[in-house]
């Protein structure tokens, strides 16, 4: 039996990644269940319930998505369970930003259609591709008293000298010690 799962999950995948969604939804029962963990502010962040849900989940997934390349790695059966193990390389859509995805499908089989199927992949990889703005960088804070040179250098026309300068770093003498833990012994 679990030879003909191994098909039917290949053949909906196989359909799916070619965006034939018409094929793919004929292979999930009607009281199918896809859950797909991404976080909620992503459109494809939430379970579905029926091969229509389903589709629309894949649809905007795929939509979001160019597939640069795609390589199923590996398929584990027992049961009624099938596993895809895969790689892929994408293009998030909004963003341009490229990365490589190693995602899992698991899916269960029951009488020749798939009642079941979980989504796993990078939740980090997907949102950071989707980010388009950068950390915020923060400001460069003035010297201690780069203020106050500032502004008696503003008011008197002259700046003290010598008080905002960086000082190099003072060398260990040959005989100093360098760690408190060697101290110790």
């Amino acid at each position: 039996m679990s030879q003909e799962n191994v098909q039917v999950v290949i053949t909906a995948f196989e359909a799916a990644s070619k965006g034939d969604l018409a094929t793919a939804s004929k292979l999930f029962t009607e009281d199918h269940v896809c859950e797909m963990p991404f976080p909620a502010h992503l459109p494809f962040g939430r379970d579905a319930r029926g091969p229509a849900e389903t589709v629309e989940r894949v649809q905007q997934l795929t939509g979001t998505f160019e597939k640069i390349s795609l390589e199923l790695k590996e398929i584990i059966a027992q049961g009624d369970s099938v596993v895809l193990i895969i790689n892929e390389q994408l293009r998030a859509r909004p963003t341009g930003k490229q990365f490589k995805n190693n995602s899992l499908l698991w899916a269960k089989v029951r009488d020749g259609k798939i009642y079941f199927s979980r989504f796993y992949a990078s939740t980090f990889e997907i949102s950071e591709s989707l980010r388009e703005d950068k950390a915020p960088q923060r400001p460069a804070r003035p010297k201690k008293n780069a203020v106050k040179n500032a502004l008696k250098a503003a008011t008197t026309g002259k700046a003290r000298e010598g008080k905002n300068k960086v000082k190099p770093a003072k060398k260990a003498s040959k005989g100093a010690r360098k760690s408190t833990a060697r101290a110790r012994r």
